[in-house]
C-alpha cells in the first residue's frame, strides 16, 4: 500500500474589534453604565440617619477597600498596549496549536496595575542573603533595560486573589529618616551609603553598579519554630507563627502561602495528626518520582505554592503488545486523562515499574524497564496502565513556614511581543474568576448554547431548597454555567441571574445581574438576603380574643398576610411595634397641660404642664395637643421652670414646681386637664401611617423543661421569646394568652401593633439567548430559605433545651443578641478600628 502525501491549506482569519468597557474605582468614566465608586459604609445602618439608611447595599460588609469600591467592582484586563498582533503557530511535543501573540503593555488586576513582559523578558526571585550594608541587593543582567525593571513582593487574600503587597519604586537617593522636620541624608560625603539613616517604610530601590539595592531587608519571615519547639508550644492554631493551612487530602493538594515569591530553601512543612502526631515533611525538586510512602512536597518559590503528595492520575490501556525491551510504550489516545501525567515519571503495569523521561500526545518514551528492581517482561494488548502514586497522600493538618522576598523582572531586549497561551506560555487572562475586559480569546469553533446550570454554596436543605440564609447578616454565592451540547463551558455570552421571587439584592444592587461568561462558562454574583423591615416582616392585620368556652381557655387570634405553607410555630417570632423610642418613633412626652394665656416678659402664647422638663432637652422640639377633634402642633420657643406660691394650680400643694412652655406663635384656648405630648429636637414622631414604631420582640415564662436560665440553670425557668400554638393558613393561634390589642392611633396606648417574622424563601434562576437559534434557555431554579440569625432574637438555639439570652453585647466568641433594626440591643463592630474596649455605665 502507498502513503500519499497530501497538504491542506488553512487559512486563519481573526477580525479584532475594538469597545470601550471602562474600569471601576478610580479607573472609572463618569458616564459610565458600569457601576463604580460608592462612599464607605462603616455606620451601623440606623432608621433616624439618613446617610446610613442602605437601601440597597448592606452597611459594613463589603465597603472599606480603596476608594470605598467592592473588590467584586473592580475589572481587570488592559491598561495599555496588550493589542493583537498576529497568530503563530506553536508545537508542544507532538501537538501543534495557533496562539495570539500580543503587543507588551499594562494589564490590570483589580486596581493593581502590573507589566506584562514580552517573551524574552527575565524575571529573577531575590535572595535574602543581605549585603555589606544589611540590604538587600540584585545583579541585573548586562542587557537589562533599567526603565522596565518592576520589583514587586506578592500576598495572597482569603479568597486567593494576588495582590501586590510591596512594589518597590525606582530613586535616584534613598529617603532618610525624619529628624527635627527634615529627611537627613542617606549618603556620605564619599557616597557612600548610611543604613542607619534610611527610612524603611518606604518601597525603594537604587542602581549601583549594574546591582539592584532595596533600600531594606524586605524578607517577610513566617514560621521560623523547629519541630521541636513548634511541638513544645503548640495547643492552638494561634499559637504558632507557622501559617495553618487546613487539612491535607490523600489525592494531594495545593497549599498557597499567603505571600510570595519565597527564598530558595526556606520552605518548612509539618503536619499534625488528630492524635497530636507531628510530622516534618521533606522537600524535593519534584514529585515525580516519588514513592506512594515518600513524605514529600515540592515548591514553586516564584508562585509561592507548596505541592504535597498524594496525586495519581487516571487509569490508561496499552494500545499495542509490548516486549520485555521495549523502551516506548503507546496507550489508547485520551488526552484529558493523559494531561494529568507529568513529564516523567513511574508507570505499573501489571507487577512491572517503568520509569519513563519522555511523554508524547499517547507515548510514554524513553522508558527504563523493571524499575525499582522489578522484573521487566512482556505485556499484552489491553493491559492497565497505572501511574505511580507520587508521594503519601495524607488528611493530617498542614502548617507551613517559609521567607517571602520579593521578585525583580525586566526586558533584556527592544522585543515586544508576548506569545499567549495557557501552556506552556503565559495566559494573558488575569484571573478566570471575575470578567475582564480587552483581553484575547480565540474561539475554536461557534457557539452554541445548549443549557445552563445554576449553582449555590449555599448547604442543601432538600430537593432544591438550600440555606438556612440569615437575614441581613448572609450571602449566598450565586454560580451560573453555560454550556454547549458536548457539556463544555462556553465563554464570552452574556448571561442572566434573575431573582424570580422573593426579596434581595444580588450583589447589593437589583433583582438582575448579567455579565459576560469567563473561560470556564461562569458568572458569579451575591445573593444579599434583605434587612429593611418591608421585606423581612409580616404585620399583623388584626388581632383579636376569643373568649372561652367551655373546656376552651381564652386565646388569642392574629392574622397575618404573606405567611409561606409549611412554617412551623418554632419559625415565627412575634415582635411588638412600641411608640415610645425616640430615634425609630415616638409619641413624645405626656404632660397634663395646668393652664395657658399670654404673659409678660416675653409677650408670647404659653402653657403650664404639671411636672418639670429641662429646657436644653426640649427647647427647639415640638408639642401638640388636640383641640375639638383638631390636632396643633407647635415649635417649642423656650421652656421656664416657675414654683406655685399661691397654689393656684396645686391648691394643696403650694411650692410645687411646674413647667411653662412658651411658642412662637398663636395656641387655641385650651381646656385645663387635657393632655399634650413633647417632642425633642432631634425626636422622630410616630406615625399610624408610617409604623414606624421600635420593634420589640415578645417574651413569654417558660418552665425550666422547655428553656434554661441564661445565668442560672438551676433556676424553675426563663423568659422565652413568643410562638404561637398553631398556624393554620394566615392565622396564628396563642391558647390560653390573653395578648393585648394594639392601639395604632391611641396616644394613651403604647402598643401600636404586632409584627411577625418567618421563614421566607427566594427563588433564582439564570438564562442566556442562544446565539445559533435566537432561543432563549433557562437554567434550573434554585430555592433560598431565608431565616433570622440568632442575633436577632437573642436564643441560642445551639443548646438543648435553648437558651434565651435576650439583650446582650454581641462578641466575636458570642453572637448572641436581642433586635431589629437595632432598637433595643447594643452592639460594638468587633473588627472596628481603633476600639479595644466598651464600657456601659448607668445611674441609679
Amino acid at each position: 500500500m502507498a502513503w500519499v502525501s497530501k497538504t491542506l491549506n488553512i487559512e486563519n482569519v481573526v477580525t479584532p474589534t475594538d469597545d470601550q468597557h471602562p474600569l471601576t474605582g478610580i479607573w472609572a468614566t463618569e458616564d459610565s453604565e458600569d457601576y463604580g465608586w460608592v462612599w464607605d459604609k462603616r455606620l451601623l445602618p440606623s432608621d433616624s440617619f439618613a446617610q446610613t439608611r442602605y437601601d440597597t447595599f448592606l452597611g459594613g460588609h463589603f465597603t472599606g477597600l480603596q476608594d470605598g469600591t467592592w473588590l467584586e467592582q473592580w475589572q481587570s484586563g488592559s491598561r495599555g498596549g496588550l493589542a493583537y498582533k498576529s497568530l503563530m503557530h506553536l508545537r508542544n511535543g507532538d501537538v501543534l496549536t495557533w496562539t495570539p501573540q500580543v503587543e507588551t503593555g499594562r494589564y490590570g488586576f483589580y486596581f493593581d496595575t502590573r507589566p506584562l513582559f514580552s517573551d524574552y523578558s527575565g524575571s529573577f526571585i531575590f535572595s535574602n542573603i543581605l549585603n555589606d550594608d544589611g540590604l538587600m541587593q540584585h545583579e541585573l543582567h548586562e542587557d537589562a533595560v533599567y526603565e522596565t525593571i518592576h520589583c514587586v513582593q506578592y500576598m495572597r487574600n482569603e479568597r486567593l486573589d494576588i495582590f501586590e503587597k510591596h512594589e518597590f519604586v525606582y530613586v535616584d537617593e534613598f529617603t532618610g529618616l525624619l529628624s527635627g522636620g527634615s529627611r537627613i541624608a542617606t549618603v556620605d560625603s564619599n557616597g557612600n551609603l548610611i543604613p542607619a539613616n534610611i527610612e524603611t517604610r518606604k518601597s525603594e530601590y537604587l542602581i549601583e553598579d549594574n546591582c539592584v539595592i532595596l533600600n531594606r531587608d524586605a524578607s517577610i519571615v513566617v514560621g521560623n519554630e523547629s519541630l521541636s519547639d513548634f511541638s513544645a508550644t503548640y495547643t492552638e492554631p494561634e499559637d504558632t507563627t507557622m501559617e495553618y493551612k487546613g487539612q491535607g487530602q490523600l489525592a494531594g493538594r495545593q497549599i498557597f502561602c499567603d505571600y510570595f515569591p519565597l527564598a530558595r530553601s526556606s520552605v518548612k512543612l509539618y503536619s499534625l495528626s488528630s492524635t497530636n502526631v507531628l510530622t516534618e515533611w521533606i522537600e524535593v525538586d519534584s514529585l515525580d518520582f516519588s514513592s506512594p510512602t515518600d513524605l514529600h512536597y515540592s515548591v514553586d518559590y516564584d508562585l509561592g505554592t507548596v505541592t504535597t503528595g498524594g496525586f495519581q492520575a487516571p487509569d490508561l490501556t496499552l494500545a499495542d503488545a509490548i516486549l520485555d525491551s521495549d523502551t516506548e510504550i503507546d496507550v489508547y489516545l485520551n488526552e484529558d486523562s493523559m494531561k494529568l501525567y507529568p513529564d516523567q515519571g513511574v508507570i505499573i503495569i501489571e507487577n512491572e515499574k517503568i520509569a519513563y523521561y519522555g511523554k508524547g500526545r499517547k507515548s510514554f518514551l524513553n522508558c527504563i524497564r523493571g524499575y525499582d528492581n522489578t522484573m521487566s517482561v512482556a505485556h499484552a494488548k489491553g493491559t492497565v496502565v497505572e501511574d505511580r502514586q507520587h508521594g503519601l497522600g495524607t488528611i493530617d493538618y498542614f502548617f507551613v513556614g517559609y521567607t517571602s522576598v520579593p521578585r525583580i523582572e525586566y526586558e533584556v531586549t527592544s522585543y515586544g511581543i508576548r506569545t499567549a497561551n495557557a501552556s506552556p506560555w503565559l495566559d494573558i487572562q488575569p484571573s478566570r474568576n471575575i470578567e475582564t475586559n480587552n483581553i484575547l480569546q480565540i474561539l475554536s469553533a461557534d457557539i452554541s448554547l445548549e443549557s445552563i446550570v445554576l449553582e449555590t454554596d449555599s448547604e442543601l436543605i432538600g430537593g432544591t431548597l438550600y440555606g438556612p440564609i440569615y437575614y441581613g447578616s448572609d450571602i449566598s454565592r450565586l454560580t451560573a454555567r453555560a454550556l454547549d451540547g458536548r457539556e463544555m463551558p462556553i465563554d464570552n455570552i452574556p448571561l442572566t441571574i434573575e431573582i424570580i421571587q422573593g426579596a434581595g439584592l444580588l450583589n447589593g444592587q437589583g433583582s438582575t445581574y448579567t455579565s459576560i461568561s469567563n473561560t470556564l462558562g461562569e458568572i458569579y454574583c451575591f445573593y444579599n438576603s434583605p434587612y429593611d423591615r418591608d421585606n423581612i416582616e409580616q404585620r399583623v392585620t388584626d388581632t383579636d380574643q376569643i373568649p372561652a368556652s367551655p373546656g376552651v381557655p381564652i386565646s388569642t387570634e392574629m392574622t397575618v398576610n404573606g405567611l409561606h405553607s409549611g412554617v412551623s410555630t418554632d419559625d415565627v417570632w412575634v415582635f411588638q411595634v412600641l411608640k415610645h423610642d425616640k430615634r425609630i418613633g415616638t409619641i413624645g412626652l405626656e404632660r397634663t397641660i395646668l393652664g395657658s394665656g399670654l404673659a409678660p416678659p416675653y409677650n408670647r402664647p404659653y402653657i403650664d404642664i404639671d411636672g418639670v422638663i429641662d429646657e436644653e432637652d426640649f427647647r427647639g422640639g415640638q408639642a401638640y395637643f388636640v383641640v375639638t377633634s383638631t390636632r396643633y402642633s407647635r415649635e417649642i420657643y423656650m421652656v421656664e421652670t416657675l414654683i406655685d406660691t399661691l397654689g393656684t394650680y396645686y391648691p394643696t400643694g403650694v411650692g410645687s414646681s411646674y413647667s411653662r412652655i412658651y411658642f412662637s406663635e398663636i395656641i387655641p384656648t385650651i381646656t385645663p386637664g387635657q393632655s399634650c405630648w413633647l417632642l425633642e429636637p432631634d425626636a422622630t414622631e410616630y406615625s399610624s401611617a408610617e409604623f414606624n414604631g421600635v420593634r420589640v420582640i415578645l417574651y413569654e415564662w417558660k418552665p425550666y423543661t422547655e428553656v434554661e436560665h441564661p445565668l442560672d440553670s438551676r433556676l424553675p425557668g426563663a423568659y422565652y421569646p413568643l410562638h404561637p400554638d398553631s398556624v393554620s393558613g394566615q392565622k396564628l393561634i396563642f391558647y390560653d394568652r390573653h395578648l393585648p390589642i394594639p392601639a395604632p392611633n391611641d396616644n394613651n396606648t403604647n402598643l401600636a401593633g404586632y409584627v411577625v417574622i418567618a421563614p421566607g424563601e427566594v427563588k433564582v434562576q439564570a438564562h442566556g439567548t442562544d446565539p445559533a437559534t435566537g432561543h432563549t434557555i433557562y437554567s434550573n431554579i434554585i430555592r433560598l430559605s431565608l431565616e433570622l440569625p440568632q442575633i436577632l432574637i437573642g436564643v441560642d438555639m445551639n443548646e438543648s433545651p435553648p437558651i434565651p439570652y435576650g439583650w446582650s453585647l454581641v462578641r466575636d466568641d458570642f453572637n448572641i443578641g436581642s433586635a431589629l433594626g437595632g432598637a433595643n440591643f447594643i452592639t460594638i463592630n468587633p473588627r472596628a478600628m481603633n476600639i479595644s474596649q466598651f464600657t456601659v455605665t448607668g445611674e441609679s
